[in-house]
């Protein structure tokens, strides 16, 4: 099957040619730039701890606590802004579909 011939890299003056958006050494460039400008909120949802602790609450609970669909996301029921003393708490997550996380989030203040 024939592939899309490569273009030009998406940075500014760059020439190298290639069939993502960006050449490698841009791509990792912008991606730096694009994490520091996540926040530290973004941040901490990419922290190995928390990553980790997601992994075995879903291990743990793999159905939406809303509808009894596979779960696919981990919900803070007591929100982490307002109590990050419970942020890594069993008893404060619950596990949810994309749907129903996404629903209950939109429900909150």
């Amino acid at each position: 099957m024939p592939t899309r011939p490569p273009h030009p890299c998406n940075h500014p003056g760059c020439p190298v040619l290639t069939h993502a958006a960006r050449c490698l050494a841009h791509a990792a460039e912008h991606q730096r730039t694009y994490d520091a400008s996540r926040g530290p909120a973004r941040q901490w949802y990419a922290s190995s701890r928390w990553r980790r602790f997601r992994a075995a609450v879903l291990a743990d609970s793999p159905a939406c606590v809303g509808c009894g669909a596979a779960a696919t996301e981990v919900d803070h029921v007591r929100p982490r802004s307002t109590w990050p003393e419970l942020a890594y708490e069993r008893e404060n997550v619950q596990t949810m579909c994309k749907g129903c996380h996404s629903r209950k989030t939109r429900r909150e203040p």
